[in-house]
């Protein structure tokens, strides 16, 4: 583009259809700039003329020691480790790490989100992305000025880090960056969804996060192997919330998607019941990530150097009463026999579905089509085990 100071407005959305379809919300969608896409999506892509400056976190900010030590227990890493096989490495973890040191900040502070960005001197503009931002049900928390990423990376980027960090509940799963097409540095607005927008209501919100999680354990510190708190953490969360459905299909609250539907026992659908678990192993010190096909999500954990495993919470909730069938398994064994679930073999192939960062599928259901971009959690999972556990379990 040939004028300096057009603007690119890119979203990267979240797919909330997957909350009206199948219960799970962590498949990303991105939209393209191309002549068809900006008539059919109007104002969600936009370029005019004006003048914006970027704005950055500031590095002095930081959360006091206490909250620090506390949402830091509940993190995970994987994705930033795994960051070190991807392209620009070094670009993308500045955009971890300032990301990380935004989220900080706000978790448990006391600022509100809003509607400020750094691009207002130009009032149509702003106005516009605005109106796009209330549509979308979000808030700004702050921006982040990034430099030497491509889109693409941006947008993997990000899904790595809101994967590595399930305590952050309010942060939306829409990536978004602006920029003027003379510089090469993008402007990218962290977004909180409206519902935890205010102070007061995340603090209400961690309050409970922090007694139940509390709970949990001090239920774990009576077991000795990482197996047998494993497993306590996924009892604990299926005896505290049943699935959470809406008029027969699952929820498409909020609440239901997070780890929120936990901690206020409103109830869960699977990526509740995913990131529940995932955040708990992660303050166990028990390495987890959460795996997601079009369907459904549940984890992966590694177990005392014995490898990794399957675990599915949401599966083993039944109204039958206590269900193990789904936890600390391998490949190779055959859960599904003998049990009402469809399908027989592995678990890989009648759950896993791994889509590759920039490749696209189209899958028609219930009615509709949608195109599925980006990634579930990394380009490639750890290996699992070969053998079924046999470490210790008391």
């Amino acid at each position: 583009m040939k004028n300096k100071s057009s603007f690119l407005v890119i979203l990267c959305l979240a797919l909330s259809i997957m909350f009206l379809l199948c219960g799970c919300s962590l498949l990303d969608m991105t939209l393209e700039i191309g002549g068809s896409v900006l008539s059919e999506i109007g104002g969600l892509i936009t370029a005019v003329p004006g003048d914006v400056t970027s704005t950055e976190t500031d590095p002095e900010v930081t959360a006091d020691a206490e909250t620090l030590e506390s949402i830091r227990s509940a993190e995970g890493d994987y994705g930033y480790r795994y960051i070190e096989n991807l392209s620009n490495p070094a670009e993308r973890k500045s955009f971890y790490e300032s990301l990380r040191q935004v989220c900080e900040v706000f978790h448990d502070g006391d600022s509100d989100a809003g509607y400020d960005l750094s691009c207002r001197s130009n009032e149509s503009f702003y106005r516009s992305e605005i109106d796009d931002l209330k549509k979308l049900g979000v808030k700004v928390v702050s921006e982040i000025g990034v430099s030497g990423l491509s889109k693409a990376e941006l947008f993997e980027t990000y899904n790595l880090f809101r994967e590595d960090h399930p305590l952050f509940y309010w942060l939306s799963g829409a990536c978004v960056y602006y920029s003027i097409s003379s510089k090469e540095e993008m402007t990218v607005p962290v977004l909180c969804t409206e519902d935890f927008s205010e102070s007061s209501v995340r603090k209400e919100m961690n309050a409970s996060i922090k007694r139940e999680s509390e709970k949990i354990l001090d239920i774990c510190s009576g077991y000795s192997s990482e197996y047998a708190r494993a497993l306590a953490v996924h009892d604990a969360v299926i005896d505290r919330i049943d699935y959470k459905t809406v008029g027969g299909v699952p929820s498409d609250d909020i609440s239901a998607h997070c780890i929120t539907g936990w901690a206020d026992s409103s109830g869960c659908v699977c990526d509740g019941y995913s990131r529940t678990f995932q955040m708990m192993m992660n303050m166990l010190g028990i390495d987890c990530v959460t795996v997601s096909n079009t369907d459904h999500a549940w984890n992966l954990i590694c177990l005392e150097g014995y490898g990794w495993y399957w675990v599915d919470v949401t599966y083993d909730e039944t109204s039958s009463g206590e269900c193990r069938v789904f936890f600390c398994r391998n490949d190779t064994e055959d859960i599904f026999a003998g049990t009402s679930y469809i399908g027989s073999g592995n678990f890989l192939e009648n759950k896993h579905e791994l889509l590759e960062p920039g490749g696209s599928k189209t899958k028609a259901k219930n009615g509709y089509t949608y195109e599925q971009l980006g990634l579930i959690i990394v380009p490639a999972l750890p290996e699992r085990a070969a053998l079924p556990y046999s470490g210790p379990t008391e």
